[in-house]
């Protein structure tokens, strides 16, 4: 499949995204979210070491 052909099927959904403001780049974002989800729902209480942790990784 060619990148044109990709971009015909998906219009839709790429042109919700850029409407919403989200970049082709925020994929990187998802695991380090997915991190700091998991360390919330076990209660990490260190306000200070969960935004660490997140700009580290």
């Amino acid at each position: 499949m060619k990148i044109y052909e990709l971009l015909a099927i998906h219009r839709k959904f790429f042109a919700s995204m850029t409407r919403q403001g989200v970049s082709p780049e925020d994929i990187m974002y998802i695991d380090i979210f997915k991190e700091y989800q998991t360390m919330k729902t076990e209660n990490v209480n260190k306000k200070r070491y969960l935004p660490l942790f997140v700009s580290e990784a």
